[in-house]
């Protein structure tokens, strides 16, 4: 990646490894642990509200998806 960025005038190449680290830091950082501990498996459950205790109040919230955007799993059903 230096080598890529060095003749380049407005960039610090370093500034390009901090971009990374970021972005590691705030996005991928999750998603990677999940696969690693879960496999490649994306499976979606349902989202039941419970009160303050921790008493589950049979409420059904809808569902979700911890490693897949829900947006990306109604386009791609």
């Amino acid at each position: 990646m230096l080598a890529h960025y060095k003749d380049k005038p407005l960039i610090d190449p370093y500034h390009i490894y901090q971009y990374l680290q970021d972005y590691w830091a705030e996005t991928l950082q999750d998603d990677l642990y999940l696969i690693a501990a879960d496999g490649w498996k994306a499976e979606t459950y349902r989202v039941i509200e419970t009160d303050k205790k921790g008493k589950r109040k049979d409420k059904d919230k809808g569902w979700t998806c911890d490693l897949i955007p829900k947006a990306l799993i109604v386009a791609g059903y």
